[in-house]
């Protein structure tokens, strides 16, 4: 996929980039990423939460495009049973809003989420950025978990583990950014 070692060693920077950002920060990325890479022209990240997806991220996405996409959606069903990436030649259809759709896996096979491209070149969607789409995914889900983990060591760090109350260091810390 990745014939041009320039373009590869550009790519892995800009992931990279991702494992120093917290989990907000990693869904722009992700977009600025899809438009320099795969050429999307607007993007929409979906975070998984309660049994939905939410969109939690855009980059100029159109307007009237589904901010909440529940368990009654067949979009819902196509993206948490799919295993590669979705488009619209194969899976999406007019009303799902998206030319692709990258589902971005979790822990023990769970969803994190999901990227969906809203407008693209048609020429663009083709089996190489599907391809990278997915190796992106994959990333992502990398990157965001990792981000997960690394805020709940950081949260318990400043709490004293028997009584739940911040320790001395955080509270000097709270004070010095008052």
């Amino acid at each position: 996929i990745l014939k041009d070692d320039s373009f590869a060693l550009k790519l892995q920077d800009a992931v990279s980039a991702l494992s120093s950002l917290e989990e907000k920060e990693i869904r722009g990325k992700l977009l600025e990423i899809a438009g320099e890479f795969l050429k999307a022209k607007a993007a929409g990240y979906y975070s998984y939460q309660g049994g939905r997806f939410y969109l939690s991220a855009q980059m100029n996405a159109p307007d009237g495009i589904q901010t909440r996409i529940g368990k009654d959606s067949p979009l819902y069903e196509a993206i948490t049973d799919s295993q590669a990436v979705l488009t619209v030649k194969n899976k999406l259809k007019p009303e799902d809003s998206a030319l692709m759709i990258g589902k971005i896996p979790g822990a023990s096979n769970t969803v994190i989420g999901f990227i969906a491209i809203f407008e693209m070149d048609f020429l663009d969607i083709n089996y190489t950025n599907e391809q990278l789409f997915s190796i992106l995914c994959g990333w992502a889900g990398v990157s965001i978990e990792k981000a997960k983990v690394f805020e709940a060591k950081q949260k318990e760090s400043r709490l004293f583990e028997k009584t739940g109350f911040f320790n001395f260091k955080y509270f000097l810390e709270s004070l010095n950014r008052e």
